[in-house]
């Protein structure tokens, strides 16, 4: 099999250096951004922003930001496994060319996953207005499952992205399920609805764990080194 040369392992390198700082960035001042926005609210009658006091942690507020840290960190650590994937382990498994991400594919994921960086800092944004949040949340949902649904149709083998097939699906799912409450609710207005939206969202992370788990944390495997007739030969245990 004819494997990349060194020169595209280098442009394959520096590609995810590209993409993956500045979406790690964004995605950490969307952190920021949230763990702000929770700690202070804007006081009714002065308008400005104080620290809150014990009193004023509903449980609305809490809510939401266990939603927001829980989806951000599944999918960070999600899209940091398919960059990996993508364009550093294809390197040390020696991946051919025609399985190498092409210059369309490097593109559609760096402008993508700024997206979904951008998104959750929208979604920190929106924390005190719940309904708004609630609309971004399903609007990330909708998004992610967009660049999938890119990446399985770009991936020259689709067993490769069998796992983020899976991301997809479980997705779509719990869009339905969080558009039947949005109706069924009355736009919300159920006294029930942040607990049930609650856990609609641990819900999604959830299985997205448990479909995915050897994606998310693969097998580590020990190998040894050994000389053959002069020439490394690598054993697998």
């Amino acid at each position: 099999m004819q494997t990349m040369s060194e020169v595209s392992k280098e442009i394959l390198r520096n590609s995810y250096s590209t993409l993956k700082w500045i979406w790690a960035i964004v995605m950490a001042l969307a952190v920021e951004q949230a763990v702000e926005t929770f700690i202070y609210y804007v006081d009714p009658t002065t308008g400005v922003e104080i620290i809150r006091d014990w009193r004023h942690f509903y449980m609305k507020d809490v809510l939401i930001f266990i939603i927001f840290i829980v989806t951000i960190v599944r999918f960070y650590h999600g899209d940091s496994r398919y960059l990996d994937r993508t364009y550093l382990e294809s390197r040390l498994e020696g991946f051919g060319p025609r399985r190498a991400p092409s210059a369309r594919s490097r593109f559609f994921d760096f402008y993508f996953l700024l997206c979904h960086a951008i998104i959750f800092y929208v979604l920190a944004a929106s924390q005190r207005y719940f309904l708004y949040f609630f609309y971004v949340y399903i609007f990330l949902l909708f998004f992610n499952s967009i660049w999938l649904g890119t990446t399985y149709l770009r991936a020259p083998k689709k067993e490769d992205v069998r796992f983020p097939r899976n991301w997809a699906v479980n997705n779509i799912i719990h869009v339905y399920c969080l558009l039947s409450l949005y109706f069924l609710t009355n736009e919300l207005a159920s006294s029930y609805s942040h607990i049930a939206f609650f856990f609609l969202a641990l819900s999604n992370s959830f299985f997205d764990y448990f479909t995915t788990w050897s994606y998310y944390f693969p097998r580590i495997e020990e190998t040894e080194i050994l000389e053959v007739s002069g020439q490394p030969f690598r054993l697998d245990k």
